[in-house]
């Protein structure tokens, strides 16, 4: 029996689509480690600095190693629809 036939195959549009989703969420939450931290930071001594910038880089691999791949799909589209026609850039592979 043929591993499409057993269901183990995937669907290569999908699963393109859904990384590039997680791709996309990938760099969303990179880029907003700094707007995030900064104000938590302000005003810490070193050792709170460090335990603050540990716990947000913990929630972040957190957020990536855990996607919820239909709330992912669901904020792209709502990004594809305030966006006008023509302006959306893909996420890269």
């Amino acid at each position: 029996m043929l591993a499409k036939e057993r269901g183990e195959l995937i669907n290569t549009e999908k699963a393109m689509l859904a990384r590039g989703y997680v791709t996309k969420n990938i760099d969303n939450k990179l880029s907003a480690m700094p707007r995030k931290g900064a104000p938590l930071l302000y005003g810490l001594n070193m050792p709170e600095i460090e335990a603050k910038l540990t716990q947000i880089i913990d929630e972040v691999r957190n957020e990536i190693s855990n996607p919820n791949l239909n709330q992912l799909k669901r904020e792209w589209e709502i990004v594809r629809v305030s966006v006008p026609k023509g302006k959306v850039k893909k996420a890269r592979p």
